[in-house]
C-alpha cells in the first residue's frame, strides 16, 4: 500500500491529517498513563473508554469512570458519537466507531481517537479500511515494543488513506460499499 498503488477512477491518495475534523484534538492520543492512574478512579462520573470497549466492539461496555476535575484536566481526549477509537497497545490496530447515545468520557493511554470531518469521509469506510488486510500488515510491520505490538497516533498520521468520491444517495452507498471492499482486498 503506497501512494503509487493504482486506484479506482476518481478516487484520490489522502491521510488522516487531511481528513481530521476542524477542531482541536481530532487526531489524539489518550493521555500519559500518570495522568490517568486507577487511584483516580471512581464508581460513577464521566466514562473512561479503553482497549475493552474497542475489542469487544461495544462502547457500553466497562465501568471505569473520572470525577470532573480529572474530566476537565483531560479534555483534550474526550470522545464524542462518530469518533473513532484505535487500540495502541498489545491487540494492535482493533476499530470501534463510537454510536449515539456513548456515556461523556474520555480515551485511556492505550487508545487513539480520530474525530474525522463527516463531509469528506465516512467513519464507515474508515472503519473498513482500517479493518482491512493491507493495513493489518502495514500495522504489523511497523509496530514495536519489546513484549507487545505497540502503535502511536503518528502510525495513523503517516497512513497513506485511499479516499474513494462520496456517495450521497443510499444507492450509491451500497455501490461504493462493494468497490470500496473489493478493492481492500486485491
Amino acid at each position: 500500500m503506497n501512494e503509487e498503488q493504482e486506484l479506482p477512477q476518481g478516487w484520490v491518495w489522502t491521510g488522516f491529517a487531511q481528513l481530521a475534523a476542524r477542531e482541536p484534538n481530532a487526531l489524539k492520543a489518550g493521555p500519559f498513563g500518570s495522568a490517568l492512574k486507577k487511584e483516580y478512579y471512581v464508581s460513577e462520573g464521566y466514562k473512561v473508554y479503553g482497549q475493552e470497549q474497542v475489542i469487544r466492539q461495544d462502547a457500553f461496555y466497562g465501568d471505569y469512570f473520572i470525577d470532573e476535575s480529572r474530566y476537565e484536566m483531560l479534555s483534550s481526549c474526550r470522545v464524542k458519537p462518530g469518533d473513532i477509537l484505535v487500540s495502541l497497545v498489545g491487540t494492535i490496530g482493533k476499530v470501534l466507531i463510537l454510536p449515539e447515545g456513548i456515556s461523556p468520557g474520555i480515551i485511556n493511554p492505550r487508545l487513539v481517537k480520530l474525530s474525522l470531518n463527516k463531509d469528506a469521509i465516512k467513519a464507515e469506510f474508515a472503519k473498513m479500511y482500517l479493518d482491512s488486510p493491507t493495513v493489518k500488515s502495514r500495522f504489523s510491520n511497523v509496530s514495536h515494543g519489546g513484549t507487545m505490538d505497540i502503535l502511536n497516533l503518528s502510525t495513523l498520521k503517516d497512513l497513506p488513506v485511499p479516499l474513494p468520491p462520496c456517495p450521497s444517495s443510499a444507492a450509491s452507498w451500497r455501490s461504493w460499499r462493494s468497490c470500496s471492499a473489493s478493492w481492500m482486498r486485491a
